[in-house]
Formats: C-alpha cells, structure tokens, sequence
C-alpha cells in the first residue's frame, strides 16, 4: 500500500490504482497458495484415514469397511492428481 508521504506527485486516480493492483497480486499469489496447500493437506488427510479405514476392516474382519477406506485412499490419490493438474495447466498458460 502506498503511504501519504510516498504519493508525492501521485494523483488520486493513480494512487487508487495501484493500490487495487497491490491488493489483487497479493491476493492472487498468497491465496492461491494457502487454497492449494490446504487441498493438499486434505486429500493426504484421506488418503490417511482410508489406510487406517483399509488395515481396521482388516483387523476386524470387515470387508465393508475396508471397501470403504479402499475407496477413500483412491478418491485421495484422484484429488491429489487433479490438484496438481490444474495446478500445472495454471502455471504453464502464465
């Protein structure tokens, strides 16, 4: 942000503008950021909690409950993949 001492010579237009500039870098660049680590974090999350899910079915002789943690680990995998797809298309057309 531009301070009152730093717009010398600046109109308010102008001052405005590069202020929305500013604001839309930052909020492009961090935001996104912040987005894609936490989809991340989240399909890791399932992919842990189907492991778990996949080994307990196991223990307690349930094949349910293992279809199910099967399913969470793949559907983890998949989110992970399609994550870093689009994050790659992204990142190639700028």
């Amino acid at each position: 942000m531009i301070s009152k001492q730093e717009n010398v010579g600046l109109a308010v237009g102008q001052v405005a503008l590069i202020d929305s500039i500013y604001f839309y870098i930052v909020k492009f660049f961090c935001m996104n950021k912040i987005k894609y680590i936490f989809k991340i974090l989240s399909f890791i999350l399932l992919i842990c909690c189907g492991v778990f899910m996949f080994v307990y079915g196991g223990y307690d002789d349930s094949p349910g409950a293992q279809g199910l943690g099967l399913l969470m680990f793949i559907g983890g995998m998949a989110g992970i993949v399609k994550v870093k797809k689009v994050k790659s298309k992204i990142e190639r057309k700028s």
